[in-house]
């Protein structure tokens, strides 16, 4: 009896351990807590000097080639973003179906962060504080392209690279993916859509839910290799 009450009380915990990563987890719970903790001092302040003086110090910047693409960006916006996101998970489900559930789950991002958008309602910068060169409605916070890029691009970099990918171009279409990010960030902020601190929520909002679903082995581990059989393309 014993014994047997002794193996209940294990049960629990031994599942708890099977299903995430443990590291992973604790990413995703600091930057999520990290987010929250931005998003209440936001809504009590909607605009500090920080974020002015580093806004100006951004647009004052010569930001070389980088500047030329800036304006892709704006282009992925709206309903361009919805078509993006449909086509990344079109792509994942015919390529390596085991992977979709990972993407999929990623997606959920993008609720996220309207739903913080809706709760905070952060106007955005002003033309009379800093240049606006981009015209959106609605509210600034988070920064939604910057959530977008950076769960689907490096989602992307795990379900379609991870598996299919020598090791030294998974690592380099890695770099690429964190290049794409910084250059998210500083573009929203140059064309005066957003205030650094959107930006550093959506890298917190954005980091912490790609995190928190590469936490979970059912979803991940089909991504990195650790599940028994091998995906097979959808095709073929």
């Amino acid at each position: 009896m014993k014994t047997a009450l002794a193996g209940a009380r294990r049960f629990p915990r031994e599942v708890a351990e099977a299903g995430v990563h443990r590291p992973l987890l604790a990413v995703a719970a600091v930057a999520l807590i990290l987010f929250g903790a931005e998003t209440a001092l936001v809504a009590g302040r909607p605009l500090t000097a920080a974020d002015l003086d580093l806004e100006r110090a951004i647009q004052a910047t010569g930001w070389g080639p980088l500047a030329l693409t800036f304006g892709y960006f704006t282009f992925l916006g709206g309903v361009n973003q919805i078509i993006a996101a449909v086509v990344v998970l079109v792509a994942v489900f015919l390529a390596n179906r085991p992977a979709a559930p990972l993407m999929a789950a990623g997606a959920v991002s993008a609720a996220l962060y309207q739903l913080a958008g809706f709760l905070v309602h952060r106007p955005r910068p002003p033309a009379r504080l800093v240049r606006v060169s981009e015209h959106l409605p609605c509210c600034s916070y988070p920064s939604g392209h910057t959530v977008f890029f950076l769960t689907f691009a490096t989602l992307l970099c795990f379900c379609l690279g991870r598996r299919y990918l020598p090791r030294a171009a998974f690592l380099a279409l890695f770099a690429i993916d964190a290049l794409i990010v910084f250059d998210t960030g500083v573009a929203r902020t140059y064309v005066g859509s957003h205030w650094p601190s959107d930006v550093a929520a959506g890298l917190l909002l954005g980091g912490g839910w790609t995190a928190l679903v590469l936490a979970s082995k059912r979803l991940s581990n089909p991504v990195f290799g650790l599940d028994r059989e091998r995906p097979r393309p959808a095709f073929g």
